[in-house]
């Protein structure tokens, strides 16, 4: 293309239903389309992972989806002894992959990240070697039930200040789902306070923030706080949109 010809990019972003019981998509193109809407969720942080375990696991699942796993019975060797001696030197020495490809970023970027990163690469590439008996089908399944199950699938989260002396913490994420709402600390996004969509209710919003009423104990005690926010009207449209069948 010229450089001043127009380019038109469509992107389709599933919505995360985050009932995993419910069946997953039948066609083909829907599932791969999710896998790679969580893959990307994953690494940037919009699904958080707060489980080393867990975010080694979808690593692992990755490189193996992305890489491939090749079987030692079907490698073709013609001096074992040359074959053993290579594979120790390889075993040996520290992966070369980019752990912004497979874990999220803020485990990635962490003090304690930074410290463990020869070892977290050497843990994806073994957790991959484990993988070798399923099909690179499999894995993709496996990756997308995975994250069917994290406590925050199927949420949007958006970045939120306020200067009240509301109990929840400044900044805070304000989680959107088809369950309701959840105010989230910032580093671990444990539940501060959660409610239903007829607990909150919306006095303004714009592009600055919004100014929100939660309906704490029943409704017998409402606090209005006034959110700082880019994504105002964005946060009070995504619920309606949510809904739709």
């Amino acid at each position: 293309f010229a450089e001043s010809q127009p380019v038109f990019v469509f992107k389709k972003k599933l919505f995360l239903n985050p009932n995993f019981l419910v069946p997953l998509p039948d066609d083909k193109t829907d599932t791969n389309l999710l896998l790679r809407q969580c893959m990307s969720m994953v690494l940037d942080g919009k699904l958080p992972v707060t489980d080393e375990d867990t975010a080694l696991k979808l690593g692992a699942l990755k490189y193996r989806i992305d890489v491939g796993i090749v079987p030692e019975k079907e490698k073709k060797k013609k001096d074992k002894d040359k074959k053993d001696k290579d594979k120790k030197d390889k075993d040996s020495k520290e992966p070369k992959l980019n752990l912004k490809n497979y874990l999220p970023l803020a485990l990635v970027t962490s003090k304690a990240g930074k410290a463990k990163a020869s070892q977290y690469k050497v843990d994806v590439v073994n957790g991959a070697k484990q993988l070798v008996n399923l099909t690179t089908e499999q894995c993709r399944m496996q990756y997308i039930q995975i994250c069917r199950q994290l406590p925050l699938f199927g949420y949007t989260l958006f970045l939120c200040e306020h200067s009240s002396q509301w109990r929840v913490p400044s900044p805070f994420y304000l989680g959107i789902g088809l369950a309701g709402v959840q105010c989230l600390k910032p580093n671990d996004f444990e539940t501060v306070l959660s409610f239903a969509y007829g607990e909150v209710e919306v006095d303004e919003a714009n592009e600055k923030g919004l100014s929100v009423k939660f309906n704490l104990e029943g409704g017998s005690n409402p606090v209005t706080v006034a959110l700082k926010s880019k994504s105002g009207p964005t946060i009070v449209n995504l619920p309606y949109s949510a809904l739709i069948p």
